[in-house]
């Protein structure tokens, strides 16, 4: 503790040192001037003062016009700050926002960056959470609250397989994991993901023990007549609905942070499914504060500034290294792509350490939050290449530093660890074959002319437009002038700030023939005419020979269909397996793919909602590639290489006697997990 102290006094003195000569030294830009070191001390007690009482005033009025504006309001109002002072302070002069804005970015930059990286104070960071911990105290009673069992926080790094992990443990791109690991005080285990291998399905079994009727990541429902995208919250809701029974792993005094499925927490943010709900909106979570305290310290809104505009210059320096080299295989990062993904690698992760710093002061039970930067970066950068495995290493400091103050909070806390799916690698379907899965459909079917609708979309701006939403709605006064400013964009509540997938895709099957919903290389293909799913015996009568030509196609790994004679079949170009009496003609089409294959399959043919046809993109075993229908260099969704095989880490108390064993599905997990939040 005295260490802690020292520590903090020395913390003070430099930066008051630092950043009263870095006043003086900036009188000679334009318009500011400062006379003597008098007025430079008096200046930075006066903008401390400003910084702590004036400028959480200002946030709490403009909070989500702040992140609407992707921190520029912020900045303005770090300006607005300046200039008062100006007013203030006799001796300092401010002649107009601009330079105000200036002088504050600099001073935020020395205080936050540079002096910290003078003193090596690792310590700074849990220095930023002792606000925190003053909100979330309020919170609490008075009197000392007795935990008879730690509380669990539960962190996934959403598509990252446990292959990846290793290598990246072996080469040091996760030093803190690497420490965990080899202690002995934490296990790897492996688990089998099954099908489909995306975050919605993945995330409904890990949180609620069922991902029934979630086929894909996009589906076309049958009942409904329209498509149901996994990112759009009224969407989400009705999926999640389904298999939604209230026996989720965080149902006794849990958050959800920044995830799909809700796991029926009580304190539900930044979660698709919880969106629409009276939890899911962000005044629920509002009564610890500790959002409104994110932006309400000005060095928190300019250091996620920094560092976003840092990681949009190594984004655009990446991709043009990979072009100038012609790395294969690539996708185009064409703008707004840097953006967004300084919004998953930065912006995310910062707001989510913070709440859940604050969270575990308040003495939460339990807690499960996504992070999706490496998701991102690897479907754009490549899964194992050094753009992806540096977003690794930022996760693992996050980790550490979540780690760190959980030693400081009243409750002791467990962490485990997860991966949802993994990601597998190759060159797209439409790079090998010039032509689309929908395109080569269309050109398959034999009778007249055929309307094949494709349903794809980028995801990198879902998680964005739900922060977006989240905080137009935080403000009851904000929310009605917002939500007319941006009508065009707004469906449901739901703010599209940056262009996703389109609000007319749920209609987008409207007078198609055949609907083509693709998730990474896999895909599910329904044919309108029918309001259930048809037989392979009728989708011969409607467009003969279209499944065998299909199956024979060089970039398609299988078709599955389910016969009225036989039921789930696997057809592919060298053979047929029949699945119900695990019977095989010729090659097995599963041959290349893990054993439990056939498993996963038998099980998807049972879901109301799945396609007429399922297909899986061709998989080569030799290279570990995939051919993603849609343009990602990294993909999931299907089966075939790393993406059914992401990892669970948790402490070896959890399970001294390894008694855990094979974890098939990921309803095996869920078990794991509800049983490991409800004291074990």
């Amino acid at each position: 503790m005295i260490l802690r102290i020292l520590n903090l006094l020395l913390r003070y003195t430099a930066s008051f040192i630092v950043i009263g000569l870095t006043l003086l030294a900036l009188t000679w830009l334009p318009g500011f001037e400062i006379q003597g070191i008098g007025s430079a001390l008096i200046a930075i007690g006066v903008l401390s003062f400003l910084n702590a009482h004036l400028y959480p005033l200002m946030v709490r009025v403009a909070l989500p016009l702040t992140v609407i504006s992707f921190g520029l309001v912020g900045l303005i109002m770090n300006g607005v700050v300046v200039m008062i002072a100006s007013a203030i302070v006799p001796g300092l002069i401010v002649s107009d926002l601009g330079t105000g804005i200036l002088i504050s970015l600099v001073v935020t930059f020395l205080f936050d960056i540079l002096v910290p990286a003078i003193l090596a104070n690792r310590e700074s960071d849990l220095y930023r959470f002792e606000v925190v911990k003053r909100f979330a105290n309020r919170q609490r009673k008075a009197a000392a609250v007795a935990y008879d069992r730690p509380g669990l926080m539960i962190i996934e790094i959403d598509g990252l397989s446990l292959p990846t992990l290793r290598r990246a443990v072996q080469q040091g791109a996760m030093p803190h994991l690497s420490r965990l690991l080899r202690s002995g005080d934490y296990h790897l285990h492996s688990f089998d993901s099954g099908l489909p291998s995306m975050t919605s399905s993945m995330q409904a079994g890990l949180l609620h023990g069922s991902h029934v009727d979630i086929p894909s990541f996009r589906f076309y429902d049958k009942s409904l007549k329209r498509v149901l995208v996994s990112n759009r919250p009224k969407d989400a809701a009705i999926m999640l609905s389904r298999v939604d029974n209230g026996e989720g792993i965080l149902a006794s005094n849990g958050f959800s942070l920044n995830n799909w499925a809700h796991g029926n927490a009580q304190e539900v943010l930044l979660t698709f499914s919880g969106f629409a709900t009276e939890t899911g909106s962000l005044r629920a979570s509002m009564r610890s504060d500790t959002v409104f305290q994110f932006f309400a310290e000005a060095y928190n809104v300019q250091r996620v500034i920094f560092a976003s505009i840092a990681d949009i210059y190594r984004e655009r320096r990446e991709a043009a290294w990979q072009r100038s080299r012609d790395v294969q295989p690539r996708v185009e990062r064409k703008f707004p792509y840097p953006l967004l993904r300084a919004g998953t690698t930065v912006v995310l992760p910062y707001i989510s350490v913070y709440l859940l710093v604050g969270k575990m002061f308040e003495g939460i039970s339990v807690a499960y939050t996504t992070f999706v930067g490496y998701d991102e970066v690897a479907h754009h950068s490549g899964v194992e290449r050094s753009d992806a495995f540096r977003i690794l290493k930022q996760l693992d400091d996050q980790i550490r530093i979540l780690m760190d103050a959980s030693r400081s909070t009243p409750r002791p806390y467990e962490f485990v660890l997860l991966a949802d799916h993994g990601q597998s690698q190759g060159a797209t379907f439409l790079q090998r074959y010039g032509l689309t899965l929908a395109d080569l459909i269309r050109s398959l079917m034999t009778t007249g002319s055929h309307h094949v609708q494709a349903v794809a979309g980028d995801e990198s701006s879902s998680n964005v437009n739900l922060l977006a939403s989240e905080l137009v709605h935080s403000s009851r006064w904000l929310a009605g002038r917002m939500k007319e400013a941006l009508k065009s964009r707004t469906d449901d509540d739901f703010v599209e700030l940056v262009d996703s997938e389109s609000f007319d895709e749920a209609d987008a099957a409207e007078g198609a023939d055949a609907v083509v919903c693709v998730s990474g290389n896999f895909a599910n293909v329904y044919f309108t005419q029918a309001d259930e799913r048809l037989t392979f015996e009728q989708i011969e009568l409607l467009h003969p020979g279209l499944i065998a030509r299909l199956a024979e196609h060089p970039g398609i790994g299988f078709v599955m269909v389910h016969s009225a004679l036989d039921g789930p079949v696997v057809i592919g170009d060298r053979g047929v397996h029949f699945l119900r009496e695990d019977r095989i003609e010729g090659k097995s089409p599963l041959a290349p793919f893990d054993s439990t294959a056939a498993r996963h399959l038998i099980e998807l043919d049972t879901y109301r909602t799945v396609g007429d046809l399922v297909i899986n993109s061709m998989y080569d075993p030799e290279w570990d590639e995939v051919a993603a229908f849609e343009e990602l260099v990294g993909s999931h969704g299907g089966i075939g290489g790393d993406q059914t095989h992401p990892f669970l880490m948790y402490p070896v108390s959890f399970d001294p006697d390894h008694a855990i064993g094979e974890l098939i599905g990921v309803e095996a997990v869920y078990r794991l997990l509800k049983q490991w939040a409800e004291g074990r």
